[in-house]
């Protein structure tokens, strides 16, 4: 009979050096027929994110390769797949199952199909924008049903690209932390995109209630 298993995993980012998730990576794997006959038919090859180097029900699939030529006794086989990580388990091994719907006849011999990286890998949450609204210019006083000038800054602290479009809210507020019971002056629309590291600046004319109660505001 044929005796698949999996020889060798690894797995590498699809760019640069560290796994993210939502990114892709590459795995590859090598298979081998220890058996004495050649496989018979086309067979399916699994990849897996696993919390351990052992197939179980939580693991997750990530993808497959179906392996449609002979492979003959003593011989061997190679493939590298593309697969998109998932935000974990994390570390996690990366798992490959040879025939993993048991379409070749392997005897008692079932048990040696999976193979897994030599060590875990570490996902790392995928990177994001961090916008980040600095008041720039606001006048030292103001008066019920005055029209005043309002100015501010937006920069994206994160490390990804921010996409629009979003909307800035200029609100009135007896402290600093925005609640529903702040009064909401204006809505500025923002339609462009924010690279990382970069900023705008807006600058708006907003109008105070004529029934706002008086006293020190945010």
């Amino acid at each position: 009979l044929a005796n698949l298993g999996i020889t060798s995993v690894a797995v590498v980012p699809n760019s640069g050096s560290t796994f993210y998730e939502a990114a892709t990576a590459l795995v590859s794997w090598t298979g081998a027929n220890s058996g004495t006959l050649s496989t018979s038919g086309n067979f399916v090859d699994r990849v897996f994110l696993s919390s351990d180097t052992a197939l179980g029900g939580g693991d997750v699939l990530l993808g497959s390769y179906v392996q449609g030529a002979t492979i003959a006794a003593g011989g061997t086989w190679s493939r590298t797949l593309s697969v998109t990580l998932p935000a974990g388990p994390t570390p996690a091994y990366i798992l490959v199952v040879t025939d993993a719907l048991d379409s070749i006849e392997e005897g008692t011999r079932e048990n040696d199909n999976t193979g897994a990286t030599a060590a875990p890998i570490v996902i790392e949450p995928a990177p994001r924008p961090d916008l980040v609204a600095t008041i720039t210019g606001n006048p030292a006083s103001w008066q019920a049903g005055a029209s005043v000038q309002v100015a501010w800054n937006v920069a994206n602290n994160g490390a990804a690209v921010a996409s629009g479009p979003w909307t800035d809210g200029v609100y009135l507020s007896t402290d600093a932390v925005l609640t529903a019971a702040d009064t909401q002056l204006r809505l500025q629309p923002y339609s462009l995109s924010l690279a990382p590291g970069a900023s705008y600046n807006r600058s708006v004319s907003v109008e105070l209630p004529t029934d706002y109660e008086g006293g020190p505001r945010y």
